[in-house]
């Protein structure tokens, strides 16, 4: 994923996300150890990813310094999980983001919260 002038990457036999510049190819930063499913773009400064490990689900860091963004979170108990069923849409200030069990969820960039008056029942999203 490429967001001003940095390029983000997680590769499948590492742990961690990088964070490179664009110019250099110098690592700027590297996340502490996560597994991410996808990396789904950069906004609002911060990287959005899913997870496939506890809790599975949504995340965001910091793009700039890679801190983890504790309250940019679905599920937001830190808990359960959310699997994804499939790849997120950013349309203007939220984040349209299919999930298994609780169909699609819209998400407020800005912090990560579901948009309940957006919000989809499970029977609306379908895989394949």
């Amino acid at each position: 994923v490429y967001g001003d002038g940095r390029v983000y990457v997680a590769p499948a036999d590492h742990d961690r996300i990088l964070c490179l510049d664009v110019l250099t190819g110098r690592t700027l930063w590297e996340s502490n150890p996560i597994e991410v499913v996808h990396l789904l773009g950069v906004a609002r400064g911060k990287l959005i990813f899913t997870t496939g490990n506890q809790p599975r689900g949504i995340r965001a860091l910091d793009a700039a310094t890679g801190n983890d963004l504790r309250g940019w979170l679905q599920p937001d108990d830190g808990q359960g999980e959310l699997p994804s069923l499939g790849r997120a849409v950013f349309a203007g200030d939220w984040l349209l983001w299919p999930t298994v069990r609780e169909g699609l969820r819209i998400l407020n960039l800005e912090d990560g919260r579901v948009a309940e008056k957006h919000f989809l029942p499970p029977g609306i999203v379908r895989s394949g």
